[in-house]
């Protein structure tokens, strides 16, 4: 797997998902960013986990971002955009969106390590909860916009039929329990 998630960062927690405790609210707004601010978070999350745009992620930043907890992350994410984008033309004379793979992974990579930091900006607190999100994205219920085509749970092989968000304790017993698996084919 390419993106930085394939390498194994270090950094990443693997938790109940911080949003996922939060309910399950409404959206106000039809999408949480201007559109150069969700390409530049697409691409980011496509570099993080390759495939992300695809499964939905972007679409499941819009659906939260907006939601009133969240809407101080929000901020906090258009900023990173900026960041980004500014790290990339300031070091490759591009956007961020239009960087190589390898460049895309050289500016996330540094905020990772904790190497970016601006005024009110910890690139290393932006790249983590960027991390969280997009794995959340992948990996949620498809009714918050991401794991479009259950593309998420087909890869970590919980069942068609199963209408449980992964997060769910439920679900989660219900996934792992070898009976859920009666009658399908290895």
């Amino acid at each position: 797997m390419g993106g930085l998630a394939g390498l194994g960062w270090a950094g990443a927690s693997w938790v109940v998902p911080k949003i996922a405790r939060a309910g399950l609210p409404i959206p106000e707004m039809a999408g949480a960013f201007e559109a150069g601010d969700r390409q530049i978070l697409a691409a980011a999350v496509d570099r993080l986990l390759p495939g992300a745009v695809e499964a939905g992620v972007p679409e499941y930043l819009d659906y939260w971002l907006v939601q009133k907890p969240f809407r101080s992350i929000r901020g906090y994410f258009a900023e990173g955009a900026r960041h980004l984008d500014g790290m990339a033309r300031q070091r490759y004379g591009k956007p961020f969106a239009g960087c190589s793979d390898g460049e895309q992974d050289a500016i996330l990579a540094e905020l990772a390590v904790g190497r970016y930091r601006a005024a009110k900006f910890n690139g290393a607190v932006f790249f983590q909860q960027l991390m969280e999100l997009t794995l959340e994205g992948f990996f949620s219920d498809p009714r918050y916009g991401g794991n479009r085509n259950r593309a998420g749970w087909e890869l970590i092989g919980i069942p068609d039929g199963l209408r449980s968000c992964w997060w769910n304790p439920h679900g989660v017993q219900r996934v792992l329990s070898p009976s859920s698996y009666t009658g399908l084919q290895d």
